[in-house]
């Protein structure tokens, strides 16, 4: 009898460890677990200005040309030229930015004027009218470094045109010389 118990306390305690030990295999299968990782993305944009003044198609640089006639200049009218990319002598415009406000700046290579040897005809006998709206150009002068007015831009892509006229300008002397009165104007986009 003593033996009979034994073997069924025997028999009881194994049942009680595969009891036990089963539900514990069960908990954690293969296929049922999972892991998380994040990444965080971010794209940082600069401020940018894009500015163009004449063949927006290519880096070309574009002459406007004046030919007056003898009565032109001693009636000092003013006319339209040649060149440009749009019509006579009137050029396309883009500036495209992200900045809050911008200005252009018009310089020149020549500070006396368009020169011809050394006959001069100033830079204020050209006149810049604008034609569309947003980009009010700045004045054409001798002195150069002449700035537009400012431009609140914030996030825009503003396109117009800029037109410019030849006035011989009462007292000023009716050119001389023969052959092409020549000089280049800059003009830079930049953040006050």
């Amino acid at each position: 009898m003593k033996k009979n118990a034994k073997m069924m306390v025997m028999g009881l305690v194994l049942a009680m460890v595969f009891c036990y030990a089963i539900p514990s295999l069960a908990e954690t299968t293969i296929g049922t677990d999972t892991a998380a990782a994040r990444l965080i993305f971010q794209v940082n944009i600069m401020n940018y200005i894009e500015f163009r003044v004449g063949n927006l198609a290519a880096n070309d640089v574009n002459t406007i040309s004046f030919s007056p006639t003898m009565p032109d200049l001693t009636g000092s009218a003013t006319i339209t030229g040649g060149g440009g990319d749009v019509i006579d002598s009137t050029v396309s415009v883009r500036l495209l930015s992200n900045t809050p406000s911008i200005t252009i700046t018009a310089t020149n290579n020549t500070p006396n004027g368009l020169a011809n040897g050394g006959e001069f005809i100033d830079w204020e006998s050209i006149t810049t009218t604008e034609v569309g709206a947003g980009l009010v150009p700045p004045l054409l002068t001798n002195t150069g470094n002449t700035t537009s007015p400012t431009v609140m831009v914030g996030a825009q892509d503003i396109t117009t045109s800029w037109q410019y006229s030849y006035t011989r300008r009462v007292g000023d002397p009716i050119p001389t010389q023969q052959g092409a009165y020549t000089g280049t104007i800059t003009y830079t986009a930049s953040t006050p």
